[in-house]
């Protein structure tokens, strides 16, 4: 407010707070009246009495990247930058941190709210959906035996990448090279985990 002289005396309410400035500051919203003494005695009040508003609650936005395949939790959300001295909370999980990149999520719906240093709440409106990329597949080919008495079938499992480790079944026969020899005539079935746990 505009000072009325030196000398002068304010005093806020409700609060009862008076200072020499008219400067008056962490306040709660709501209607306030000023009223003042000059350095010579005369009162007066200050007209229209100030109203103090509240800003809209602080939001953000939230990107996403999904895990790669279902049960493997390498998800990720990332919220845009609010300001420094946020403390951002996702959940479920209750997981907290100061950067907004959280990492290592399963597929599923999630909601993130911070409060910014200055000690506002605030939330990301629209709950992040992390997706889980499809479960790998693959396939394979069969050499026949020489003979039905022999046991010199093959089974080769074209690649799913470095890493990955294959079972055949009957016999839980497992190797890294989806390579399986020796084998009588019948069906198999053969399985694999990626290195990314897929």
């Amino acid at each position: 407010m505009a000072t009325i002289g030196a000398g002068t005396t304010y005093t806020l309410n409700p609060g009862a707070i008076s200072n020499t400035t008219g400067v008056f500051t962490g306040l709660a919203t709501g209607t306030y009246t000023i009223t003042f003494v000059t350095s010579t005695g005369c009162t007066g009040a200050v007209s229209p009495d100030p109203v103090v508003t509240a800003s809209a609650f602080p939001t953000s936005t939230a990107s996403t990247a999904a895990a790669t395949c279902p049960g493997v939790n390498d998800g990720t959300v990332t919220v845009a930058p609010v300001g420094a001295g946020t403390t951002y909370t996702l959940n479920p999980g209750a997981i907290t941190n100061t950067t907004g990149v959280f990492t290592g999520l399963g597929a599923g719906t999630y909601t993130v709210t911070f409060v910014t240093a200055a000690g506002c709440t605030g939330t990301v409106p629209t709950n992040p959906v992390v997706t889980a990329g499809a479960a790998p597949t693959g396939t394979a080919t069969a050499s026949s035996t020489s003979c039905p008495s022999l046991n010199d079938g093959t089974v080769i499992v074209a690649s799913v990448g470095s890493g990955a480790t294959y079972t055949l079944n009957p016999g839980a026969i497992t190797n890294t090279t989806g390579v399986f020899t020796g084998l009588g005539t019948g069906t198999y079935t053969v399985t694999f985990v990626t290195a990314a746990g897929c």
